[in-house]
């Protein structure tokens, strides 16, 4: 713990409820449990590859790797959570990978939160976002190998559930928060890409729109990574897959019209 102080409890039920954090669960009965040092063992991760694939009905390891990277994002996600909502930093000495049941996320061990200073913000963040990072990305360079994905998709997944999020929390916060919340965001897309081993930042994203199915003058905007939705039992190709060409998504639309008449 940083500093001796309980965890705050609202956090912890956020955490858990919006990103499937546990905070101070050790989780022994969990059906499968995994630390931070075992998932970027490529005999563990190969282990892991074949309970996602299997849990999510994937034809393949890369509808597993990409299930496995949600959980991933989620973790990521919750830190810019408690940074942009509570001034703070998600401070933890370990992490596992927990499956029980339908229960599915990390869990957080000798978790606290540490308020960020008034001061410098930008300068403390930075180095933290590096740290995270660089303790997160053997786990995903490992996901990437292990599930075939390529590498760059496999960070681009982080992306999904984040600015999904980024959106939704803009919706309900005031001035001075959606202030806060975009001035975290462009320091997290400065992060020099050399801490990804990336050419580019992947969070350093830029969405293209296209015109949604059910109403053409509203936008939806196409997903940063593909999330191998169609490579699962009955899955399909999101309509909003950026693996979609202008003829693909029409004819998607068209599919969906279909399916929502009957």
């Amino acid at each position: 713990m940083t500093d001796g102080e309980p965890f705050n409890q609202d956090l912890k039920k956020e955490l858990e409820a919006t990103f499937f954090i546990k905070i101070n669960q050790l989780n022994k009965e969990a059906d499968s449990y995994y630390k931070l040092n075992e998932l970027q063992k490529e005999a563990v991760m190969k282990e892991v590859m074949k309970e996602r694939t299997a849990a999510c009905k994937g034809l393949d390891e890369r509808a597993g790797g990409a299930n496995m990277m949600k959980w991933v994002a989620y973790l990521c996600t919750a830190h810019q959570y408690t940074v942009s909502h509570y001034d703070s930093w998600l401070d933890y000495e370990d992490l596992a990978f927990y499956v029980k049941g339908d229960e599915v996320g990390f869990s957080l061990i000798k978790a606290d939160c540490t308020k960020l200073p008034e001061g410098d913000r930008e300068k403390v963040l930075t180095e933290k976002y590096k740290a995270l990072f660089d303790r997160l990305r053997p786990v995903i360079e490992m996901v990437a190998l292990t599930s075939t994905l390529p590498i760059q998709q496999a960070f681009g997944l982080l992306c999904n559930p984040f600015y999904k999020q980024q959106e939704a929390w803009m919706v309900t916060a005031d001035d001075e928060r959606k202030k806060q919340i975009n001035d975290d965001l462009h320091t997290l897309r400065e992060v020099d890409c050399e801490v990804f081993g990336l050419k580019r930042n992947p969070y350093d994203v830029t969405f293209r729109y296209v015109d949604s199915w059910w109403e053409p003058i509203e936008p939806v905007r196409v997903k940063a990574a593909c999330c191998m939705s169609y490579v699962k039992e009955g899955g399909k190709k999101c309509y909003a897959c950026p693996k979609l060409t202008k003829e693909e998504r029409k004819a998607r639309g068209e599919e969906i019209k279909r399916e929502k008449s009957m």
